[in-house]
């Protein structure tokens, strides 16, 4: 199956949030040693705190409109409702939840129409033909397009979502060539056979990645081989 194309270059462009050094913030230090690591030279963006950080922040990644996350809510909830049976079998018994969580456009949103994370971030590799990264204190995982392999796209962009003091997404941009981390377990049950190129073409960087539930020091480190 192959999902619908979707062309960044026709998108408005937004007004440029504050963009500043992740180290200079004050959640650097309250962010795990390991993950330090990853975020020394990260810069990241002043997202709004309104429950729907999370659809800003892909709406920062992907360079869209100051105003356009309600459409990144609607291009997802469409991307779901039009792959529903597909989906229905990735997901599971939480695809009404996510269903959920998608479908609501109020100024501010309470905690159960927040992005579910990482299992949306399978929906935003197949809607716009990304690859994400989500980083998290407890969790960090890599999402290709589900049924889309990397032929299929002339440029790769990779967006990194960032969750913090876990209840606020964040976009952080990662030095060049940064590891990817492991791939979603999801992605890895339901990738198709033309998916499956993306492991073999990011296998460098997705071997790079340090496990962050080993301790990490200076004398060991763990190392996760795709």
């Amino acid at each position: 199956m192959g999902s619908n194309m979707f062309d960044l270059n026709q998108q408005p462009k937004p007004d440029r949030h504050t963009t500043y050094s992740f180290r200079e913030s004050s959640m650097f230090n309250q962010e795990p040693t390991y993950q330090r690591t990853y975020f020394e030279h990260a810069l990241m963006n002043d997202i709004p705190r309104d429950g729907h950080c999370g659809f800003w922040a892909i709406v920062v990644a992907l360079d869209f409109s100051e105003d356009y996350w309600y459409q990144i809510r609607t291009h997802l909830y469409g991307e779901l409702l039009m792959h529903i049976d597909d989906y229905i079998v990735v997901f599971e018994n939480d695809k009404n939840a996510i269903s959920e969580a998608l479908n609501v456009y109020e100024t501010l949103a309470i905690l159960k129409y927040w992005m579910i994370i990482p299992d949306t971030c399978i929906l935003i590799a197949n809607k716009y033909g990304v690859i994400v990264d989500f980083l998290s204190k407890d969790e960090f995982s890599t999402s290709f397009p589900l049924w889309s392999g990397p032929q299929d796209f002339p440029n790769h962009l990779i967006i990194n979502i960032a969750l913090l003091n876990s209840c606020h997404y964040i976009k952080v941009d990662l030095q060049e060539g940064h590891p990817m981390a492991t791939v979603y377990w999801l992605w890895n049950m339901h990738k198709s056979t033309r998916s499956t190129g993306w492991q073999a073409l990011y296998h460098g960087r997705l071997s790079a990645y340090v496990r962050p539930y080993r301790q990490f020091n200076n004398r060991h480190t763990e190392r996760v081989n795709v």
